[in-house]
């Protein structure tokens, strides 16, 4: 049998990626190599392409850890993500696609703004006023920045498409990442890493390309690994939110999938099939990986450091702190840049706790608390629409994924600051951007 130039490049891609996970593990330095002519390469891709300079700024916002935690991969630096918030503004007012949908989208941004100038107004310190800005703008600047790619029917199709093996990869990388981290830095020990969030993204792409997509054998067998990759990475970080979010996310999806199945009973058996493979997975890897005693090892971590107050606690200490200072503006918060003395943390003088609506409310009130929630109020309801209405299964198929996603991340936000405080606000908001136009899309069709 010949090979095809595709085959070809695919061979040479995927070399390549396992050269360069070796040699991230092994000898991180020499992964410049790769990189720089990677760069090179995608620089000049994205100066002609809006979508690959979406993908870039996705991978970048995944691949690249959003903490100096393990000083091996370079962080993304408030300077850098700036700069991206830049460059990404740029790209919108050169083709900004406005709706009376995303009324509520520039409301945000504004609230942000304003909350941002009153930071400065109270002399917050500079670092924390464009730091904590940049983060929250991110929603609107992902929502407009998605909805901006869609073109025409035919091309809107493979940008859609496109997403499931984008965030497979993005998946694939995380989880080596992680294992690597696990075997040579921690040395058996949990990673803290902000990356494995996005696991969670991935394992859904990976189920909604299984069970959708006309697929061959082998595919659906390397779907199926790439799964158990993406748990067997999920439990090394001992994320006990993360745990409970793919839980949610996994029945959400399998819900929604029966509901709308054409044969109910095949699908049932496809998925009690899926949960049997994963399941065995999860108990062949745990006696390796000693979860039992890592995850009960969590809640004692403060004493670990060589603190009197379990973990636990020290977080409700925090919260109870964040909460008196609501109390002093509830309606609009104490604006952006505005940092909490923490006694029983390292970083004594933190601008987040771990719970992202707590955040959203301390620094933009319950004002911009309303709002927010209103957006995904607003998400929420047009996916349910779109996977009862749409026609097109492929509309229908990333209505499921992106809410199973979002939803479960949600649940993750009340133990992490991640739907507030991390740079994946982008994420959320390109995916929020897209149902809300393919809402649009389906609520035109169906002549109303």
């Amino acid at each position: 049998m010949t090979l095809n130039k595709k085959q070809i490049i695919d061979s040479i891609g995927f070399s390549a990626i396992l050269l360069f996970t070796i040699c991230l593990i092994t000898e991180p330095v020499y992964c410049s190599i790769f990189i720089l002519p990677l760069l090179f390469y995608l620089s000049l891709k994205a100066l002609v392409s809006r979508r690959w300079f979406f993908y870039i700024l996705i991978s970048i916002f995944t691949l690249l850890p959003q903490a100096d935690r393990y000083n091996l991969l370079p962080y993304l630096s408030t300077t850098f993500v700036f700069f991206l918030l830049a460059i990404s503004l740029i790209y919108l007012l050169v083709d900004l696609r406005y709706k009376h949908s995303c009324l509520i989208m520039i409301i945000f941004a504004v609230i942000v703004v304003l909350q941002g100038i009153r930071g400065k107004l109270y002399n917050y310190d500079n670092y924390q006023i464009v730091s904590g800005a940049v983060k929250l703008l991110f929603y609107p600047v992902g929502f407009f920045f998605a909805v901006s790619l869609f073109k025409d029917k035919k091309s809107n199709a493979a940008f859609l498409k496109s997403l499931f093996p984008l965030f497979i990869i993005i998946g694939v990388i995380i989880s080596f990442q992680i294992i690597g981290y696990h075997l040579f830095l921690t040395r058996g020990a949990r990673v803290a890493s902000r990356q494995t969030n996005i696991l969670l993204v991935s394992l859904i792409s990976a189920l909604s390309l299984l069970y959708f997509f006309k697929l061959n054998s082998i595919k659906k067998i390397a779907l199926v690994a790439i799964s158990i990759l993406y748990i067997s990475a999920i439990f090394l970080t001992m994320q006990r939110s993360l745990f409970v979010a793919v839980i949610i996310s996994l029945l959400l999806f399998m819900s929604l999938c029966l509901k709308t199945a054409r044969k109910k009973t095949k699908t049932v058996i496809t998925f009690i099939i899926i949960i049997a493979v994963l399941a065995a997975s999860i108990f062949m890897i745990a006696p390796s990986f000693s979860l039992n005693r890592d995850i009960s090892s969590r809640s004692s971590e403060a004493i670990d450091k060589g603190l009197e107050t379990p973990s636990l606690q020290i977080r409700f200490f925090f919260f109870l702190k964040v909460y008196n200072i609501i109390k002093k503006n509830v309606l609009f918060g104490q604006g952006v840049g505005d940092t909490v003395v923490l006694p029983f943390s390292n970083q004594r003088l933190k601008s987040f706790v771990d719970n992202s609506y707590l955040v959203l409310i301390w620094k933009l009130g319950l004002t911009g608390f309303l709002v927010f929630a209103s957006i995904f109020f607003l998400f929420i309801k047009k996916a349910f629409y779109i996977i009862k209405n749409s026609k097109n299964r492929l509309y229908v198929t990333v209505s499921i994924a992106l809410l199973c996603t979002i939803i479960g991340h949600s649940v993750t936000g009340l133990a992490c600051a991640i739907m507030s405080h991390y740079h994946f606000n982008f994420i959320w908001g390109a995916f929020i951007g897209i149902i809300y136009y393919l809402y649009d899309e389906v609520y035109v069709q169906a002549g109303n």
